[in-house]
């Protein structure tokens, strides 16, 4: 009789198990979970806006956020990090160190210092200067104009050319193409005076000669010098409507000139 209850009662624990682990939840449930999701905080405030004293949790998201006044931009100088600077902290950009100005060709400095030739202050007021040109071999050209407009006075250095005939006459030919830019000339005389080749050591030329024609023909006077592979003049052109002639200019200038050099002798 035992062995039979003893029986029955294990037949009625395994008929409530298997009953209990059937049972269901029902469809609504009297409570609601909470949705949690990035925009939880609007969704929470919905549900009881009036509610002041409601707490909500911060809004989580992926990536944190960057106080307004971080400067998130990224520094494109190597070595330098001003990611933690405000703009108006900022360190500025280094200023650029003035560059050293580079110096125009002007004309007026020669690379090459060469003796010139010379006479101290002009005998003559109101002059004008209408060339002033320093090349970088060290040769020049200068040429004034007298008050009156009537002349003018060179003072002329280049250099010889190495195709140049050793005469007299060659030079006076270069001379007045020089002088007068390759324009209309006639040589008149060419002599070598002996007075001033002592006085300066080296050969000197006086040569007269035309330019131009009719009533533009100017007479020219050059004192002429050759010296160390240069030639050197100085020479007044007058106007053939001018009032005295360049020889009487020539007496005035030529026994002033001398050689820059010879100063420090």
């Amino acid at each position: 009789m035992k062995r039979k209850w003893l029986f029955a009662s294990l037949l009625l624990t395994a008929a409530l198990t298997m009953t209990s682990c059937s049972f269901k939840l029902p469809v609504e449930l009297p409570f609601k979970i909470p949705f949690i999701t990035a925009d939880r905080n609007a969704k929470q405030n919905e549900e009881n806006p009036s509610d002041p004293e409601k707490t909500t949790d911060p809004i989580i998201t992926d990536e944190p956020e960057v106080p307004e006044n971080i400067d998130t931009t990224k520094s494109t100088q190597s070595g330098s990090d001003h990611g933690s600077h405000t703009p108006d902290e900022a360190d500025p950009s280094p200023s650029q160190p003035d560059e050293d100005p580079v110096d125009a060709p002007s004309g007026q400095e020669n690379s090459v210092d060469i003796p010139v030739l010379m006479g101290g202050a002009l005998p003559y007021t109101g002059m004008i200067s209408i060339l002033n040109d320093n090349y970088e071999d060290g040769t020049h050209r200068y040429d004034d104009m007298l008050e009156d407009g009537m002349s003018c006075i060179v003072d002329y250095c280049y250099v010889n050319p190495e195709d140049l005939p050793d005469t007299p006459e060659a030079y006076a030919t270069l001379a007045a193409e020089k002088l007068t830019d390759g324009g209309i000339y006639n040589i008149l005389s060419v002599y070598q005076d002996d007075g001033y080749t002592e006085s300066l050591s080296y050969p000197v030329y006086i040569v007269s000669f035309t330019s131009g024609n009719n009533e533009d023909t100017n007479f020219w006077l050059a004192f002429m010098v050759i010296r160390d592979g240069y030639t050197y003049l100085y020479a007044p052109s007058v106007s053939c409507n001018a009032d005295y002639t360049a020889e009487e200019l020539g007496q005035d200038l030529f026994p002033r000139l001398f050689f820059s050099d010879s100063m420090d002798n």
